[in-house]
């Protein structure tokens, strides 16, 4: 085979983003996958975790029929169906990624690939090895879950979020180790297909690192619905027996927990330990993210990275529009795609959603701010939905009147985020989008009240 203009490995969310913007602009590119097209966001993490959170979204609207006189029976659960849904959606999703690499011309090679110097790998496939050269190389390798010492998981005590994915029956008890985005997403689902769930957290808060404000009403809800929190808790030793026995230390006592079954949702590490970076001269941190420029330029001339092997928010949708700016940058038009504002979404329920600065990261800069709080109650169809908590929170800057920041809790946030995504990388002011004609009644009304509501000119809440 011809030698590529690019060649990118790895074809999860940044790898497909940038192949398929870079053959749309002409260049010839390879794309070696050692597994499924789309990574681990399509194959074990984004697409079937929403799949399974739509499932638990249908049986709490079950459970809350009754309030509107609608009675029906507790569901049946089948795991294995629910599971095979799951299958077919991702599936489906990977072939249309295979088609738009096949619509576009570029090649997809399956197999191991490892860097043999800085402008040479070496690909493994099925049928034998071959040696391939670039002019450029995209290393987009992803990550992987995170395990904590004496709590790796063999994928029947003890799981992580890959393995969460492939159960073939439902736990009567489950504890979750890790209160962040994945710890409480699995919660989410696991508990409202009517498992008892406990969590368990090393530091004082939900959602660490995220504002208070919103965190407090998704613990506040959680805890209603029957999940068990154990908040700045060390879990010491996980015993692997039948039960499974947690051994934690909550302040100065050590206590035990029986359950049957462990889910260690400790975070996610780069993927950059198999492909012979070494050899291509490009350098890691401790932690093993790889080292790039403003342009995504590693220590190697020649080879760039992207995703979640970079570090960053490790978040799929920041991959994909790394993948598109690198791909313009070496791409024949010239552009170059800088963006400031990326949006970071929760999927429990209500969801949770930022993008920008949050009141407390705003002060740490030395910003003089204004911040405005709208209740979700405010918003009529919050109550046609059943949903009354939540929160739709803004920061502007004092002086030049800037949106610097949104954070909401809300049914719809995922999707409502975008505006607010829009307002920051733009730069407009609350008074701008408190200007535009919001449909009503619809959640996105949160959004203009809270805008409004910044300079007192809310009319759903008493301004303050």
């Amino acid at each position: 085979m011809a030698n590529p203009d690019v060649l990118i490995i790895g074809g999860g969310p940044a790898g497909y983003a940038c192949a398929i913007r870079l053959a749309q602009l002409g260049k010839r590119v390879v794309v070696v996958e050692r597994d499924r097209l789309g990574g681990i966001c399509l194959n074990r993490g984004c697409i079937p975790v929403k799949t399974l959170l739509h499932a638990a979204s249908i049986v709490r609207n079950a459970s809350e029929g009754r309030r509107l006189g609608l009675l029906f029976q507790a569901p049946n659960i089948d795991l294995v169906a629910l599971f095979g849904h799951k299958a077919r959606v991702v599936d489906r999703l990977v072939r249309g990624v295979e088609y738009l690499f096949k619509a576009n011309g570029v090649e997809l090679i399956h197999g191991e690939v490892k860097f043999t110097s800085p402008d040479q790998v070496t690909v493994t496939t099925a049928d034998g090895e071959m040696n391939l050269t670039a002019d450029r190389f995209v290393v987009a390798t992803g990550s992987r879950p995170a395990a904590l010492p004496g709590m790796e998981p063999d994928g029947k005590k003890v799981v992580d979020s890959d393995n969460a994915l492939q159960m073939v029956e439902l736990p009567n008890r489950l504890a979750i180790i890790g209160a962040g985005v994945i710890g409480l997403e699995f919660t989410t689902i696991f508990s409202r297909l009517g498992c008892k769930v406990v969590v368990f957290e090393l530091l004082k808060q939900v959602l660490p690192g995220i504002d208070q404000d919103l965190v407090c009403i998704i613990e506040r809800q959680m805890r209603r619905e029957g999940v068990e929190f154990h908040l700045g808790t060390e879990v010491q030793e996980i015993a692997r027996a039948t039960p499974v026995r947690i051994k934690y230390l909550e302040g100065e006592t050590e206590q035990i927990l029986e359950t049957d079954r462990v889910l260690v949702a400790a975070g996610r590490k780069p993927l950059s330990d198999e492909v012979g970076l070494d050899w291509a001269g490009v350098k890691t941190d401790k932690q093993g993210f790889i080292k790039v420029d403003s342009s995504f330029r590693t220590s190697a001339e020649r080879t760039y990275a992207i995703g979640d092997v970079k570090g960053g928010p490790l978040l799929a949708h920041k991959a994909m529009a790394e993948g598109i700016a690198l791909a313009e940058m070496l791409g024949s038009d010239g552009k170059r795609w800088k963006f400031r504002a990326v949006p970071f979404c929760v999927y429990t329920d209500p969801e949770v959603a930022m993008v920008g600065l949050s009141e407390q990261e705003a002060k740490a800069q030395g910003r003089k701010v204004k911040v405005s709080r709208v209740p979700l109650n405010a918003v009529g169809r919050s109550l046609t939905l059943g949903r009354s908590e939540g929160i739709c929170k803004m920061v502007v800057d004092e002086a030049s009147g800037r949106i610097l920041g949104v954070g909401m809790v809300a049914p719809q946030a995922d999707v409502l985020i975008a505006e607010a995504a829009v307002a920051v990388e733009l730069g407009l002011t609350a008074e701008q989008v408190g200007r535009v004609v919001h449909p009503h009644p619809t959640m996105s009304e949160l959004l203009f009240e809270t805008a409004r509501s910044i300079s007192g000119k809310a009319i759903h809440i008493v301004n303050r």
